[in-house]
């Protein structure tokens, strides 16, 4: 019997991951930096720590990743993200559907704690919400499970009792490491694997039929 939803965020929650792309593609552009589109995509999903090294690779020594991330936050503060308008299809819905029913939600996203606390407040979702885990507090970022292990320790449900909303490659991996049914909303931009997902669905509406259907199957 499933009896919570984790979501992930930037490409769940939020279509962020086109909106970063492009602010990152302007960036490195300015700094005339030697990088490919697969670097970019690479990115997606993953925490800013392995981003800050491999930014290391092709900036230095002209820059270091972290000095050339500084530089994207500070920019970021003068120009805030638009969350409101980077908001997925029929998410308060499916929210709301999930809440009604007595399924406990949580959140586990690479995104620094504050970019979390951020998205939500925006978007006024907060309270939809029983934990949230940032990536920033483990040691060990996606594809390592342990996210989603704390965060089904925090929610008091076992694996089998859980289904994970992702997209990219890095969360699908982590997810099935800690041995949840995953659901991969249906990647149109960057060509990601997802084939390690159980389901790919279109949009996070879908995500209700697949609730409906595991606890028939059970």
């Amino acid at each position: 019997m499933i009896k919570a939803v984790i979501f992930d965020m930037d490409g769940v929650i939020v279509d962020t991951e086109h909106y970063y792309m492009d602010v990152m593609r302007k960036y490195l552009d300015e700094v005339e930096a030697d990088y490919t589109e697969e670097l970019l995509i690479s990115f997606v999903g993953s925490s800013d720590p392995i981003i800050t090294r491999q930014l290391d690779e092709i900036l230095q020594p002209k820059l270091s990743g972290k000095e050339f991330v500084k530089r994207v936050v500070e920019d970021s503060k003068k120009n805030p993200v638009p969350y409101k308008e980077l908001k997925m299809p029929g998410l308060y819905e499916t929210l709301t559907h999930f809440k009604s029913r007595g399924y406990k939600i949580g959140l586990a996203s690479s995104s620094p704690r504050k970019n979390i606390e951020t998205v939500l407040h925006d978007l006024e979702i907060t309270t939809f919400f029983d934990t949230t885990s940032s990536g920033h507090e483990y040691q060990e970022s996606k594809p390592n499970p342990e996210i989603y292990l704390d965060t089904l320790k925090k929610l008091d449900v076992q694996p089998e009792e859980c289904l994970v909303i992702e997209d990219s490659e890095l969360g699908i991996a982590a997810a099935k490491a800690a041995g949840i049914y995953v659901a991969a909303i249906r990647d149109q931009h960057y060509g990601m694997q997802q084939d390690h997902a159980d389901i790919i669905i279109e949009g996070l509406p879908d995500s209700i039929d697949v609730i409906s259907n595991l606890e028939r199957s059970n």
